[in-house]
């Protein structure tokens, strides 16, 4: 089944006994600010759909696999990407060599040198290499950082009775 308003038409087919899902390699850019007298969009390029994305899970192990770029390029930003979408089970080394042989770009995201986790944001670096906001934020002034779930940034306040 494709999603018509999805500009990456990713499809999902059962093929015998195999579920495949197919992705184009690119995906044309688009820009809603260019747009031409006869109402389509200027063509303005394309990107890779997928990129190869390495990082660490909350208990520092290596997490790779398959992301989904997204195209930034009508805010004259670089591509981000989502989350992990399709993981690959084994061994960083033959994801990057897969990812290699498939010509597929590959990111992995910093870690930080005093807690050992990835970062995903902006960061600091601090005497022994990247520091993530947590540790940067060790005396816990930013609220945002309190929190340690994966959720990232939701806090939540638990009253206790005494």
């Amino acid at each position: 089944m494709i999603n018509p308003k999805r500009k990456t038409q990713i499809k999902y087919e059962k093929i015998g006994g195999n579920i495949v899902i197919t992705v184009p390699f690119y995906t044309k850019r688009f820009n809603p600010y260019m747009i031409k007298e006869n109402g389509e969009p200027e063509d303005v390029g394309e990107y890779q759909t997928l990129i190869g994305i390495i990082c660490k899970d909350i208990d520092g192990n290596d997490e790779v696999g398959f992301a989904e770029q997204i195209d930034m390029s009508y805010k004259d930003k670089g591509d981000q990407w989502t989350d992990i979408k399709y993981h690959f089970w084994e061994d960083k080394e033959d994801f990057i060599k897969l990812c290699k042989e498939l010509g597929i770009d590959c990111f992995e995201y910093p870690t930080c040198a005093y807690c050992g986790k990835s970062i995903y944001s902006s960061f600091t670096i601090g005497d022994k290499g990247n520091m993530c906001p947590d540790c940067e934020d060790k005396d816990n002034k930013n609220p945002l950082n309190r929190c340690k779930h994966p959720s990232k940034g939701i806090s939540t306040l638990i009253i206790a009775k005494q």
